[in-house]
């Protein structure tokens, strides 16, 4: 509270000035104001003594502490160098955005220093859109879509470090990527994306990777997975947009035995069930790329990044009539995790395989 009384004294000269108060109730207000200035510090510590302040203010700090400490990540964190990218990638942060969560932050990467010697300048707030076209056009987008963002701007010639950097302070549940391996078209093919993911799964932060189809194809919903490690992380992906899009989502569940194709539910994994108890289950044994690629329909898929390391899926070749969604899980055990799938991810993982 504000108790220096400085309102008081302007209005106290005011009315001694139109004589409405006297000089003598002049100075008996101003003493009142004063006196009761003085008095306001020790009164608040008399109400509320000091150490109990100080035991909130601790528990505050403890509860933070742990948080970060589990893993226990909210938000997500969208980093942005293509203007034609932002729609799909706001689409899909607005599915893991919940009402009660923080927005998505999406960071704008314009290449370069504007001193043009790599200088980087951060501005949050400050740097307009007509500075950053891209900025402007992650705006529209959003609020064509009616999705509040919290902008971020950097000028930089290091795209893997400035995203890795943001997504650990964010303190961020999910980044998502688009599919460009190559930002800004100065690295080998399939290198940017993996610097990326391995740096920020080591920090507790899941990575959705979105390739585009060429026109758009958004349903079914399929959910490719094969162990736990990067499956529940992909199921979880895959529930938030079944239930931001609603509409109905498959799980394919695929090993490598030499068996031939099921669609038995009965041998879904315990750690499926526990993750989504109500979806329709198929399990297929496949042996090679062409076949599983066979065995998913056209439409939306969200794949698990060990089915696509294990049957060295072209992901680019399955985007000609499908939109696709790599997630890469962090392999961490976290106590929010624990909460909503609660199963030993080890066992299970040995058990799907």
């Amino acid at each position: 509270m504000n108790t220096r009384g400085l309102m008081e004294l302007i209005v106290l000269n005011i009315g001694l000035e139109l004589h409405v108060i006297s000089p003598t109730l002049f100075a008996m207000l101003v003493i009142m104001a004063l006196a009761t200035t003085f008095a306001t510090t020790p009164i608040l510590h008399f109400i509320t003594p000091r150490r109990r302040l100080e035991a909130e203010a601790s528990e505050i700090e403890e509860e933070a502490r742990l948080a970060v400490a589990n893993g226990e990540r909210v938000g997500t964190l969208i980093p942005v160098s293509n203007a034609r990218g932002v729609p799909g990638l706001l689409d899909l942060a607005s599915s893991l955005t919940s009402a009660e969560g923080p927005p998505p932050r999406v960071l704008v990467l314009n290449r370069g220093g504007v001193t043009g010697v790599g200088m980087k300048i951060r501005e949050t707030e400050k740097l307009s859109p007509s500075r950053s076209p891209l900025l402007a056009a992650a705006l529209d987008a959003a609020w064509s879509m009616g999705l509040t963002i919290t902008p971020e701007a950097v000028w930089t010639t290091d795209a893997a470090s400035e995203i890795i950097e943001a997504a650990a302070k964010a303190q961020v549940r999910w980044l998502v990527l688009e599919s460009r391996r190559s930002i800004f078209g100065l690295y080998p093919k399939r290198s940017f994306v993996n610097q990326v993911i391995d740096k920020v799964t080591e920090r507790g932060v899941n990575v959705a990777v979105l390739f585009q189809a060429a026109s758009p194809v958004q349903s079914p919903l399929i959910c490719v997975v094969s162990d736990a490690a990067n499956g529940v992380p992909a199921l979880e992906l895959a529930g938030h947009i079944s239930r931001h899009k609603r509409q109905s989502m498959q799980i394919l569940l695929v090993s490598s035995t030499s068996s031939r194709v099921s669609e038995s539910e009965d041998q879904a994994p315990d750690w499926i069930r526990r993750a989504a108890p109500d979806v329709q289950v198929r399990t297929a044994d496949l042996s090679s790329q062409q076949e599983l690629s066979a065995r998913i329909p056209r439409g939306l898929v969200v794949m698990a990044k060990d089915v696509v390391d294990n049957w060295r899926i072209d992901v680019e070749e399955l985007t000609r009539n499908r939109s696709v969604i790599v997630v890469q899980g962090t392999g961490s055990r976290s106590t929010r995790e624990i909460r909503l799938h609660p199963v030993n991810l080890t066992t299970a993982s040995a058990s799907a395989t």
